[in-house]
């Protein structure tokens, strides 16, 4: 890897087997979302829903506190977060995040529903955010929509969740609003604090999700665990005669970076009065075969 080391769940968790409550540290995901929670060994598409990259969803160093009912229908957790754990040590970002589900059985099936919230302060030497998406790879190194530096002290993410799981098939929906607290042209910044980024005439404002339906056809069923997706257990595994597991998937995903910031309608489409991010629809299908539990 060229001695560059990356690191992903890092944590340390602790849980009186007698309590609802536990605790975690360490660099972990920041509260913020089902899809990007769940591991990728289970998502649906190579790559999480693009709304996870435009608002830099992420691991962070932090700790969290979770509760969980006797009956495991709700589960709450909380947490507060600073940079990810290669950051520099100076850095004074801040994220303070919340996030609760409901997952009744009901319909004949699992439900899930789930909403999540972050609230996030930029590091104050470099009080700018950048919101981007690749074009649903990440193995492209460019963006067809990116908002490039917005000047902001920090913004406030509010996320909404839902999955259905009945039998064979699934469906789910998910989307996050972000509204970005923006240093506006004539503000005066205090002390040290600086900014790299384009003032804007308002606060700006962002919007992605998604929804998805899928369906095995060997019969299987999508695993689902303590709020977040499973491993799905293969009902003729390859190394024992059977095919294995398939399934077929199929998802619309829509990203907004453009707002309105300034002056009423019609206005001259400036910096200062409107971010123009672009926006990004994406009509995606899959095929996963799964051969044996631990093979996709």
């Amino acid at each position: 890897a060229n001695s560059a080391v990356g690191y992903a769940d890092v944590t340390l968790s602790y849980k009186n087997p007698k309590s609802q409550f536990g605790v975690t540290i360490g660099n972990f995901e920041s509260l913020n979302g089902f899809e990007q929670i769940s591991s990728s060994r289970y998502i649906s598409f190579i790559e999480r829903a693009q709304f996870n990259e435009a608002f830099n969803n992420t691991r962070r160093l932090g700790v969290a506190v979770n509760y969980t009912s006797k009956d495991g229908l709700f589960k709450f957790d909380v947490g507060a977060f600073n940079d990810t754990i290669n950051a520099n040590t100076d850095n004074d970002d801040l994220i303070l995040a919340g996030r609760a589900v409901y997952a009744p059985q009901a319909m004949g099936g699992q439900l899930h529903f789930g909403a999540n919230f972050q609230h996030r302060k930029f590091q104050t030497n470099v009080l700018s955010n950048q919101y981007r998406a690749r074009p649903f790879t990440q193995n492209a190194g460019f963006r067809f929509v990116d908002t490039g530096n917005v000047a902001a002290r920090g913004d406030d993410i509010y996320g909404l969740e839902f999955i259905g799981i009945f039998g064979p098939l699934h469906l789910s929906a998910e989307g996050q609003y972000t509204k970005v607290d923006a240093i506006r042209v004539p503000d005066v910044l205090p002390g040290r604090d600086a900014t790299t980024g384009v003032r804007t005439n308002g606060d700006p404002s962002f919007f992605g999700f998604y929804a998805e339906a899928g369906y095995w056809l060997t019969g299987e069923t999508r695993d689902y665990k303590n709020g977040t997706l499973d491993r799905t257990k293969v009902l003729n595994p390859f190394d024992k005669g059977g095919w294995g597991a398939f399934q077929i998937n199929a998802r619309y995903d829509y990203l907004d970076l453009t707002d309105s910031t300034g002056a009423t309608l019609p206005t001259q489409v400036t910096s200062p009065n409107f971010v123009n991010g672009g926006t990004q629809p994406g009509y995606l299908a899959s095929l996963i075969w799964q051969p044996i539990d631990y093979v996709r």
